[in-house]
């Protein structure tokens, strides 16, 4: 059964929705990021020694960690709006050839 116009395009509106989602969520991580650094920073400054050290360098480990999943979710973010154009480019002529098929009988 093909697909109307109105559900690829709710489908092709549902996922940019998930993409933006994925964009929220990754703009929430930087600013988490954002705020590890600050700590670390006013650690940095108010802590002296070893201990210090060690537990700066668990927290930028921790902020590198953080960058990878914000830089992964918007690389996820960027291919669901990639595909999600293509799928709807590709379905939305589908309809139409399948809708010409249908009017000249076939032929």
């Amino acid at each position: 059964m093909a697909n109307s116009a109105v559900m690829i395009s709710l489908k092709y509106n549902a996922s940019l929705n998930r993409a933006e989602q994925l964009v929220k969520i990754s703009d929430t991580i930087g600013q988490h990021i954002n705020r590890l650094n600050d700590c670390s920073g006013r650690i940095n400054y108010e802590w002296d020694g070893e201990n210090s050290d060690r537990f700066i360098s668990k927290l930028n480990l921790i902020a590198e960690n953080l960058k990878s999943i914000e830089r992964d979710l918007n690389n996820v973010s960027e291919t669901i709006r990639r595909v999600s154009n293509r799928t709807y480019a590709s379905e939305m002529q589908a309809l139409e050839i399948s809708k010409r098929r249908s009017y000249s009988g076939g032929a």
